[in-house]
């Protein structure tokens, strides 16, 4: 990797990807944050330094083919962090990325925020946690009146809503479709999947959850 590509703007970016070996695909990984030269990955395997890797980068809708080699594996809470530097990315390819990298800190200035609605206090303290890890600011409320109040006089940006499935969403969600009809709606539940929540719902998690079932819950990709 030259030192202009070292050099290369880099952010938070959701996605998730897949590391194709030749026992068969490893995955799916957390993006961790991306530039135009490398990626930093999370997941349950690791791979040795000088390793060279295959990626399936899925990120925006879109599914990339990347070629690299680790150059960093380390343990961290739990899972095996990955950097890998990009190898003979075509120019389009890299184009595309380093495009999606500025637009993602663009946004991070404009304070793009996840509201999150929960009646557990430890829940939403660690979806604030874990959004946090994925470069996402994240505004609490405990209950739908308090959520209501703020949706009637938004003070941020916001652009996906984590809400516990029940009273609080069937009151929130067909608000949500009305008034902020781009913002993703996400039903959060405990144990058993509810059978029907409503037609508002772009997707539902489970709790507990891990970093890839929310990534994919607030990106819709596998």
């Amino acid at each position: 990797m030259t030192h202009e590509r070292r050099r290369s703007p880099r952010a938070v970016v959701l996605g998730t990807a897949t590391v194709l070996t030749d026992a068969g695909p490893k995955g799916p990984y957390i993006l961790e944050n991306l530039s135009a030269g490398g990626a930093l990955l999370s997941g349950a395997e690791g791979f040795a330094v000088g390793t060279s890797v295959r990626l399936l980068l899925r990120l925006s809708g879109a599914t990339y083919r990347l070629e690299g080699v680790v150059v960093r594996q380390h343990p961290l809470g739990g899972r095996e962090t990955l950097a890998i530097a990009f190898q003979r990315t075509p120019a389009p390819v890299e184009q595309t990325i380093h495009g999606l990298v500025v637009a993602q800190l663009e946004r991070q200035h404009e304070a793009t925020a996840v509201v999150i609605v929960d009646s557990c206090r430890g829940h939403m303290t660690a979806f604030e946690r874990d959004l946090r890890s994925l470069g996402r600011a994240a505004t609490l409320f405990a209950t739908a009146p308090e959520a209501t109040a703020f949706l009637d006089n938004p003070r941020i940006a916001f652009d996906i809503a984590l809400v516990e499935i029940g009273d609080a969403s069937a009151e929130l969600f067909p608000r949500l479709s009305r008034d902020f009809p781009r913002v993703r709606r996400i039903g959060t539940y405990a144990g058993t999947e509810p059978l029907t929540i409503g037609a508002c719902t772009d997707a539902r998690l489970a709790k507990p959850w891990t970093l890839a079932t929310l990534t994919r819950a607030m990106t819709g990709l596998l």
